[in-house]
C-alpha cells in the first residue's frame, strides 16, 4: 500500500473507529490504565498525580542538577517550530511545560507551541489526523498506536535513536514493544503505572492483622484481609475492596499462572483464571471485603481515604489523591506493599503511554529530537523527582528518589520494579477496548449473581476470540 493510499484509507477508517473506540486515558475515561471499568480517577501515575503541584523549571537529573550542555543532542532543522499535544489536567500540563522548558534549554532554536487537550483527547486527535492537521509531537496510547503504525501516521524514531547512541533496548521491553512494528520504533514510552497494596497502618495496629511482608502470598493476603475487618453493620470497616473490575483480579490471576491472551486466543477462562476470580469474588461474598458502591464511595481509593476499608489495590495515583488538601485525608496513615505472589510468583498489570511523532511533520529531525528528549533518562529522572511519574527506562533502580522512606518513594520503587515482570494491559489492537469491556462485563455478571465464574469467562472468551481475529 502506497503512502498516499495509506492516508486515504486511514481517513475513512478513523471516522468509523473514532465512534467505536472507547477512550484510552486520552478521553479521560476514569480507569487505572486504558481499561473501561472506571475504578480510579485517572489513567497512569503521571496522569493520575492530578493534584501534585508541578515543579517550576525542575532541573534535576539522576538525582542531581540538570545540565543542558551534557545532553547528547540530535541534529535539528534551523528555525523549526513544533506543535505538541497531550491530555491531562493543569497539573500534568505543568509537568509537560517544565519538560518542554528543559528541552528549550538544550535546543534554544526550536520553537514549541504546546496545545494540551484535557478533554476528549483521542477523539480530537483522530479528527486532526483525518483532517491532516495533527500536531508534530503528541501522546499516543497503545490503542492509537495499533491504528497509527500500520497506516503510516507515525514517524520511525529508530534513526534518531541511533544517531545519539540510544536504542529501544534502553527501555523495558514490556513497555516499548507495543510501539514497535517491523523493527521500527514508532513511540517512546513516557511513563507507566501498575498496582500495589496500600494499607492503613493505624487500622493494622488496632486489628492486630498480620503485617504485609516481602514475598507474601495470596493466602497471606486473604488472612490479612480477614483479620482487618472491624465493627459491625453500617460501621463495618472491611479488610479490602474487591472491586468488580477485571483489571484488578486479573493481576492476581497472572500470578497464579493464568494468561489473558495466549497464541492469539482468549485464555482467561483457564482453571487458573476461573479459580482466581472465584477467590477474589469469595472475599466479597464472605463479607471480609466490600465494593465501593456498598460503602458510598465512587472508587475504592475514596473508600480507603474515608477509612471504610483497611487496604486497596491501587497505583501511584492514590498518593496525590490522599495528599490533596481539598480532600481532607492528609491525617490518614498508610503504607504500601507489593501485590502478593501467587502460585507462579509475582505478577502485575502495566498501564502506559508514549510520545509519538507525525510522519507528516515539516520538521522531522526536530520533532524526533523532542520525542527523544521527553523520553530521555535526563527528563524522566527530572519528573521522577517530583513523584509524578515512573520512568520507562531500565537501570534507574539506584536513583536517590527510590531510596527515600516516604510512602511516595517506597511505592514508586515497588511499582518501578514491576516493569521487569509485569504484563501489558493491552490485548487486541484496535479492538482492545471491546476486549476489556467483555472482561469487565464477565466480572460484573459474577457479582450480579447471573453467572458462575467459569460460565462468565467462557462467554467473555466467545466474545473476545472474534475480536482477536480481526472482527468488529
Amino acid at each position: 500500500m502506497g503512502k498516499s493510499t495509506k492516508w486515504t484509507f486511514l481517513a475513512a477508517m478513523l471516522v468509523i473507529s473514532s465512534l467505536l473506540l472507547s477512550a484510552c486515558g486520552g478521553d479521560n475515561t476514569p480507569t487505572t490504565g486504558t481499561g473501561t471499568t472506571g475504578t480510579s480517577p485517572t489513567n497512569t501515575p503521571a496522569a493520575a498525580a492530578a493534584n501534585t503541584p508541578a515543579t517550576s523549571g525542575g532541573n534535576m537529573t539522576l538525582g542531581g542538577k540538570f545540565d543542558p550542555t551534557a545532553y547528547k543532542k540530535n541534529a535539528v532543522e534551523d528555525g523549526a517550530t513544533l506543535r505538541v499535544s497531550s491530555w491531562g489536567d493543569t497539573s500534568e500540563q505543568g509537568v509537560n511545560r517544565d519538560a518542554l522548558a528543559r528541552f528549550s534549554q538544550v535546543y534554544p532554536n526550536v520553537k514549541i507551541n504546546y496545545e494540551p487537550q484535557p478533554d476528549n483527547y483521542q477523539t480530537k486527535l483522530l479528527a486532526q489526523v483525518t483532517g491532516k492537521s495533527e500536531p508534530d509531537v503528541f501522546y499516543i496510547d497503545p490503542g492509537l498506536g495499533y491504528q497509527f503504525m500500520p497506516a503510516g501516521v507515525l514517524l520511525d524514531l529508530s534513526p534518531a535513536l541511533q544517531e545519539v547512541g540510544r536504542s529501544k533496548d534502553d527501555y523495558f521491553p514490556s513497555l516499548i514493544n507495543t510501539f514497535i512494528q517491523n523493527n521500527k520504533v514508532y513511540g517512546l514510552p513516557k511513563d507507566f503505572g501498575s498496582l500495589a497494596i496500600f494499607y492503613n497502618t493505624d487500622m493494622l495496629a488496632k486489628s492486630g492483622a498480620p503485617a504485609p511482608k516481602d514475598g507474601w502470598t495470596q493466602d497471606d493476603f486473604r488472612n490479612f484481609v480477614k483479620a482487618s475487618v472491624q465493627g459491625t453493620g453500617q460501621s463495618t470497616i472491611y479488610g479490602f475492596s474487591a472491586d468488580p473490575d477485571a483489571e484488578r483480579w486479573m493481576a492476581f490471576a497472572l500470578a497464579n499462572g493464568a494468561k489473558i491472551i495466549d497464541n492469539g486466543k482468549c485464555a482467561i477462562n483457564s482453571d487458573a483464571g476461573v479459580s482466581t476470580l472465584d477467590w477474589w469474588y469469595g472475599m466479597y461474598k464472605d463479607k471480609i471485603a466490600t465494593i465501593p458502591a456498598d460503602i458510598g464511595a465512587g472508587w475504592s481509593g475514596e473508600g480507603f481515604a474515608k477509612q471504610r476499608i483497611a487496604s486497596t489495590a491501587q497505583g501511584g495515583w492514590l498518593i496525590p489523591f490522599m495528599a490533596d488538601p481539598k480532600g481532607g485525608f492528609q491525617n490518614v496513615k498508610y503504607d504500601v506493599a507489593a501485590l502478593p505472589q501467587g502460585k507462579s510468583g509475582p505478577a502485575d498489570l502495566l498501564f502506559f503511554n508514549a510520545w509519538g511523532v507525525s510522519a507528516r511533520t515539516k520538521f522531522p529531525k526536530a520533532a524526533a529530537a523532542l520525542a527523544l528528549f521527553l523520553a530521555s533518562r535526563e527528563n524522566e529522572d527530572a519528573i521522577l523527582q517530583t513523584g509524578f511519574a515512573l520512568p520507562t527506562l531500565k537501570g534507574m533502580d539506584s536513583d536517590p528518589f527510590f531510596q527515600g522512606t516516604a510512602v511516595a518513594n517506597k511505592a514508586s520503587k515497588l511499582l518501578y520494579a514491576t516493569a521487569a515482570y509485569g504484563t501489558p494491559d493491552y490485548y487486541g489492537g484496535v479492538n482492545d477496548p471491546k476486549i476489556k469491556k467483555a472482561l469487565g462485563d464477565a466480572t460484573q455478571r459474577v457479582y450480579a449473581g447471573q453467572q458462575a465464574s467459569k460460565a462468565a469467562l467462557d462467554q467473555a472468551c466467545q466474545e473476545i476470540d472474534p475480536l482477536l481475529a480481526g472482527g468488529q
